[in-house]
């Protein structure tokens, strides 16, 4: 058994990350009330992963439906929107189990705040929730023909840390490394945590290593969130500056 988990991270702040408690709690509270009280009917969990996740093959076909023929969907708005427009944001707050839910947000807890505090409340959230589309759009881009719903906030994550990664990048993260039965605790620089991290995502990576390709993991998600997270981190802390510089010289 190997296991390496970010504990924390040696990044000052300025403030309190309400967004990301704000975060946490969300899915944390969906995860109980909507999945874990039915984790034992899978008829349910299936259910509700095929109404709130995103499934691609259908999220494709209203947009390619809306955009070769807008005149056809005269009636059905209300189903566009259910399907094709709803998804992109529901699908964030679902979760496939605990260990699926206690991954996204250890990550979330570790280096959302940093991230927050550079980019501001209001930033950081539009920052999110534009990741977590942008992400799972890249996935559709690659497996356009799946019909397994796409759930989880793992997409947003890693925009997180690609954000991270380009604003903090010699920041030090403690890390839990597990071996078997030997424990211990080690400081890296960021990044050497996050660059591998992409860098394994990618499945020609992983069949070059042998890994083997994570089955039901959308890594194309990952790698789109990643990058989303690189480029949105880096123009929302840039506009930031420049509206902060402005406030100053008036």
């Amino acid at each position: 058994m190997f296991l390496l988990l970010p504990i924390h991270d040696d990044a000052p702040r300025k403030r309190s990350p309400l967004i990301v408690y704000l975060l946490l709690a969300i899915n944390l509270l969906v995860y109980i009330q909507a999945i874990h009280v039915k984790m034992s009917d899978p008829v349910h969990i299936q259910a509700l992963f095929q109404a709130y996740g995103l499934v691609p093959e259908v999220f494709l076909s209203w947009w390619k439906l809306a955009l070769n023929d807008p005149g056809s969907l005269s009636g059905q708005w209300p189903e566009f929107l259910r399907w094709a427009v709803l998804p992109l944001l529901t699908y964030q707050f679902l979760h496939a189990g605990v260990a699926h839910l206690a991954g996204n947000m250890l990550f979330l807890w570790v280096f959302g705040d940093n991230v927050e505090d550079r980019l501001g409340r209001i930033g950081f959230i539009v920052f999110y929730l534009l990741s977590g589309i942008l992400a799972v759009l890249v996935h559709c881009l690659f497996d356009p023909a799946s019909q397994v719903p796409v759930v989880g906030a793992s997409g947003a994550i890693s925009a997180v840390m690609g954000a991270y990664l380009v604003l903090f990048p010699k920041a030090r993260v403690l890390l839990l490394v597990w071996i078997i039965i030997f424990v211990t605790f080690v400081r890296v620089s960021a990044w050497l945590l996050l660059l591998p991290y992409f860098v394994l995502q990618f499945p020609a990576v992983q069949r070059l290593f042998a890994l083997g390709e994570t089955q039901g993991v959308a890594v194309w998600a990952h790698i789109g969130g990643f990058l989303a997270g690189m480029g949105l981190g880096s123009l929302f802390a840039l506009a930031k500056t420049r509206t902060q510089q402005g406030r100053r010289r008036g």
